[in-house]
C-alpha cells in the first residue's frame, strides 16, 4: 500500500465514522456542501452575543484530468478530447451570534463557469458553454457545546436547510452535427440542483499544547437531497441518464492549525480534505444522471487576523481521485468517467461588527 492510498483510506474511514453514508469531488463532480471554517486562534472569544459577521469565500478550479474509478485516462488530454471546466464561485455568508450557545448563518453563492468539450457538440470541434448566476440559499443554526472552554476545545453542531434559489436549467448553444441548438448546460456548471435539502455540519477543535498555540481540528458538512430527479433534460444518449439527478454531497477536513506570529495574527494550517458525491443518497431514490466520486487533497493554508478582520488562503492539492459507478452505470453495466482538478484555490475574507 502506498502512502497516498493509506492517507486517502484513513480520511475516508474517519468520514465514514462521523458521517455514516456511502462515500462516493471536484470538476465534473459537483460538491454543493460548503466546508465549515475553523475559528481563528485569536478570535475564539470573539463571538459575543449580538455580533454579526460577514464572510466572502472565493473558490476556483480548473479540471481536465479524466478518471474512471481510480484509473486515469491520460489519452483524453493527449488527443484533446478532454472536457475542461473552469469554475469561479463566490460564497456570501452572514452570521448572527445570538448568544454564547447559538449562532445562525445564511449563505448565498454566485457562480461563473465555462465548460469546453467535443462530445457535447459535433465531436470534431471544441466549443464552450457558459453559466452564470446565484446558487442555492443555505441557512444553518449552530449550537456550541463548550462555551466556557473555548481556548482548550470546542464543538459546534449545525443543522439547516437549502432552498433551490439557483437555476438548474441554464441553457447555451450546442454546435451539433445538424447545426446550432440551444440545450441545457452540463450538470457540473449548473448553479443550482433544483431540490430542497437538509444540511448537517460539525466543527471540532482541541488544543495540543500548554500555551494553546497549536490545535487539531475536524470539520464536516453533509447535504441531504431527498428529491430524486429535477426534471431537467441532459441531452445525453442513454435513456437512464436523460434527466438530471439531485445528489447528496459532502466535504470533510481534518488537520492541525498553529500560531505562527501573535503580533501579526498569523496562523498556518495543514489539513487533509475530501469532497464527494455519493452514488446513492442517504434519503430517497438516486435515479437520473449524476457523476458520483470523491477527491482527497493535502491542504496547506495561511490565515491573517487583524482586529475584527480575517483573511485566509488555502491551496488544496489533489492526492487521490475516484469516479465511482452511479446507479445508472450499474443498471447499464458500464462505468462513466469524470474530469478532476489538480488543485483548488480558496480565499476567504471575514469581518465582524
Amino acid at each position: 500500500m502506498t502512502l497516498r492510498t493509506a492517507l486517502a483510506g484513513s480520511l475516508l474511514a474517519v468520514a465514514a465514522f462521523l458521517l455514516p453514508v456511502q462515500a462516493a469531488a471536484n470538476g465534473c463532480i459537483v460538491v454543493r456542501a460548503p466546508s465549515p471554517h475553523v475559528i481563528g486562534l485569536d478570535s475564539m472569544h470573539d463571538g459575543h452575543p449580538g455580533r454579526f459577521e460577514y464572510t466572502a469565500g472565493y473558490r476556483y478550479l480548473f479540471s481536465n484530468r479524466h478518471f474512471r474509478g481510480t484509473h486515469e485516462e491520460p489519452e483524453r488530454q493527449a488527443n484533446s478530447t478532454d472536457v475542461r471546466n473552469s469554475v469561479h464561485t463566490v460564497d456570501h455568508t452572514v452570521t448572527w451570534y445570538k448568544s454564547d450557545l447559538w449562532r445562525f448563518s445564511a449563505s448565498l453563492p454566485q457562480q461563473f463557469a465555462r465548460r469546453s468539450s467535443l462530445y457535447e457538440h459535433d465531436r470534431v470541434n471544441r466549443h464552450t458553454m457558459e453559466s452564470n448566476g446565484i446558487g442555492d440559499l443555505r441557512v444553518v443554526a449552530y449550537r456550541e457545546f463548550f462555551p466556557d472552554n473555548l481556548m482548550t476545545h470546542g464543538l459546534s453542531i449545525g443543522l439547516g436547510f437549502k432552498v433551490p434559489t439557483g437555476s438548474d436549467d441554464i441553457t447555451d448553444i450546442a454546435f451539433t452535427t445538424t447545426g446550432p441548438e440551444r440545450r441545457t448546460v452540463d450538470q457540473s456548471i449548473q448553479p443550482g440542483d433544483g431540490g430542497v435539502g437538509l444540511i448537517a455540519e460539525i466543527i471540532y477543535y482541541r488544543s495540543l499544547s500548554e500555551n494553546e498555540d497549536t490545535y487539531a481540528f475536524f470539520t464536516g458538512s453533509y447535504l441531504i437531497n431527498p428529491k430524486d430527479t429535477n426534471g431537467v433534460q441532459t441531452f445525453r444518449s442513454r435513456a437512464s441518464e436523460a434527466i438530471m439527478s439531485v445528489p447528496d454531497t459532502y466535504v470533510v477536513r481534518t488537520g492541525v492549525t498553529r500560531l505562527l506570529s501573535r503580533r501579526l495574527g498569523m496562523t498556518g494550517d495543514l489539513a487533509i480534505r475530501a469532497e464527494g458525491v455519493p452514488a446513492e443518497d442517504l434519503i430517497g431514490d438516486s435515479n437520473g444522471f449524476r457523476r458520483p466520486g470523491y477527491a482527497v487533497y493535502i491542504e496547506p493554508g495561511l490565515n491573517l487576523q487583524k482586529g475584527a478582520h480575517r483573511l485566509s488562503l488555502n491551496v488544496p492539492v489533489t492526492i487521490h481521485r475516484n469516479r465511482v459507478r452511479s446507479v445508472t452505470d450499474r443498471l447499464d453495466d458500464r462505468h462513466g468517467d469524470a474530469a478532476f482538478a489538480d488543485s483548488l484555490f480558496l480565499m476567504t475574507y471575514s469581518a465582524r461588527w
